[in-house]
């Protein structure tokens, strides 16, 4: 029943996260056109669908692409004027429209091949040497209206309900412990085709998470770090690599089984389940922190369960097993794979926690989380 309220409010997390985003970038659309249509109304001015279009392509999911994306239009529109004139005065005259083309499409292409953000130089650059000399005032007012349009999107994007990539990156963070967490319950479950797929797609989701995380932390301009100061990237590096600690730990449970018999796994299979709760409950925790900022650290800590469960297939292999069999071999993997899901939940913590979060907990933290490491020690 727990596991089926957890799949429900993730679902429903997922559906409001959505539809929040869905009705944010739809208002911040509508504003930003409804600006531009005003302004070019307002001063009199031509090519109004002009505006308009720039405003709607402006508008991105996050607020510091839409910056991005607002002043390469401006630069664009000024670098397209710049060439659509040095190709007007080059070759002037209807009959080299083509070599007035060729001329403004060719440095509009390799200034775009630079810098990618400049990509609009070429609409405005070829936009004005389609026209002869006489046409262009209404392409410098073309041009104009390109600015406005981006302009209003700029704004609104900044003004009404703004979001910025930092945001987005930590609650993509989030997104992708969750998928860490659903990986986890799937460590202690057989293995047939049903399962093999369930885990392929908890993979797929993971590794899209991941990737569209990565896009939205390069596009961060304001506050692209998290309290703790570690930066967005390397959050997400941390992320990965507890997400291949949990699939070392999935593979060696599955793989090792046929080395291991059953005096062995009835030893060893109740600690992996233990193990297996303390790092979803320590998942939940980080996932908690970087919400709302206040965690619920599991007891006993994951180093401590981590810990004991490392001890007894130990001890089990000290009295019980051969350095060169199958299952001292098997035993000494499934150790290996607790120490890299130990590490990889601590460099996670290590780069989340910050001072403030940690600090007000007092003891409490330090007891219920053997994961995050002494500061003190960390700093020096």
């Amino acid at each position: 029943m727990l596991e089926l309220n957890r799949r429900i409010s993730q679902l429903t997390a997922s559906v409001r996260g959505t539809r929040r985003d869905a009705l944010r970038l739809a208002t911040q659309t509508a504003a930003a056109s409804a600006a531009a249509y005003l302004v070019m109304i307002a001063f009199g001015l031509p090519h109004v669908t002009w505006a308009v279009i720039a405003a709607l392509f402006t508008i991105h999911p996050n607020a510091d692409s839409t910056l991005w994306t607002g002043l390469g239009r401006l630069l664009s529109t000024v670098i397209g004027i710049a060439i659509g004139l040095v190709s007007i005065m080059a070759v002037g005259g209807e009959e080299y429209l083509l070599v007035r083309l060729l001329i403004a499409a060719a440095a509009a292409g390799g200034i775009a091949a630079i810098w990618p953000n400049l990509n609009y130089v070429g609409v405005v650059a070829v936009v004005m040497a389609l026209h002869p000399d006489p046409e262009l005032d209404n392409s410098l007012l073309r041009a104009l209206a390109i600015m406005i349009g981006a302009v209003a999107g700029t704004m609104a994007s900044l003004v009404l309900w703004p979001e910025f990539g930092a945001r987005r990156t930590v609650k993509f963070v989030e997104t992708a412990l969750e998928h860490v967490r659903d990986l986890l319950d799937l460590v202690v479950r057989s293995v047939d085709a049903e399962e093999r797929r369930e885990r392929d797609a908890v993979h797929a989701q993971f590794l899209s998470t991941l990737e569209t995380a990565r896009q939205t932390a390069a596009e961060s301009w304001f506050k692209p770090r998290l309290a703790s100061g570690a930066t967005l990237r390397d959050a997400l590096r941390a992320v990965e690599g507890l997400w291949h600690g949990i699939v070392i730990l999935d593979r060696v449970v599955s793989d090792e089984k046929r080395f291991l018999d059953e005096p062995v796994l009835s030893v060893i299979r109740p600690t992996i389940e233990e193990v297996r709760q303390a790092a979803c409950a320590q998942a939940d925790a980080l996932t908690s922190l970087l919400d709302h900022g206040h965690p619920e650290w599991p007891r006993p800590s994951l180093a401590a369960v981590i810990r004991r469960a490392r001890q007894t297939a130990l001890e089990f292999l000290t009295e019980h097993g051969r350095v060169d069999d199958d299952r001292s071999r098997s035993v000494h993997a499934l150790v290996f794979a607790l120490d890299e899901v130990e590490r990889s939940f601590t460099e996670v913590a290590r780069l989340i926690l910050s001072d403030a979060a940690t600090s007000g907990s007092g003891t409490e933290v330090a007891e219920g989380n053997d994961l995050r490491l002494n500061r003190s020690q960390t700093r020096h």
